[in-house]
């Protein structure tokens, strides 16, 4: 069954990882205000990069507030999470072959189980978004769609043409 110190461990990894996404989220926060001081402004804006520069860093935000979210969630769902039964298909389709599954690895399952279904689609999401190819993927589609929405805020006259 589950031991206490698997769950002290998972809680120790949830913690960690938020911290690291919260410093993360302040770091990005501050070289946002960066950008905005005038040398740096000018600068980008001399070389037509500012609003692609802009839209990077906020879909950086996003994902790293997204980050926390799930981590914040999954903390609280370690608390009071039940590990996957033995043998449950999913964790099997998870382990490579020849890995065995171990109880605290049935009970890391159990809270991300928990977590995805609280925050339902948007789970799958940030779940998604924080494997390298997820996260390549979902920086360029927020990057590119703040990109777009900033482009077309600051040239009003194409929509009323």
């Amino acid at each position: 069954m589950c031991d206490e110190a698997d769950r002290r461990a998972l809680l120790d990894h949830a913690a960690s990882q938020l911290r690291n996404w919260t410093t993360t989220a302040l770091a990005i926060a501050i070289v946002i205000f960066t950008v905005f001081s005038e040398g740096a402004m000018g600068w980008l804006n001399s070389k037509g990069l500012f609003d692609l520069v802009l839209a990077f860093l906020l879909s950086q935000m996003t994902l790293a507030l997204a980050r926390v979210l799930w981590y914040e969630r999954q903390f609280r769902e370690t608390l009071c999470a039940s590990p996957r039964a033995i043998g449950d298909p999913r964790s099997k389709a998870s382990l490579r072959e020849g890995e065995e599954e171990t109880p605290i690895y049935r009970l890391y399952a159990g809270a991300e189980d928990l977590t995805r279904r609280d925050l339902g689609h948007v789970g799958r999401i940030i779940d998604y978004s924080g494997y390298s190819k997820g996260w390549i993927v979902s920086s360029l589609i927020l990057t590119l769609s703040l990109y777009g929405i900033m482009y077309f805020l600051s040239h009003p006259v194409m929509w009323c043409a």
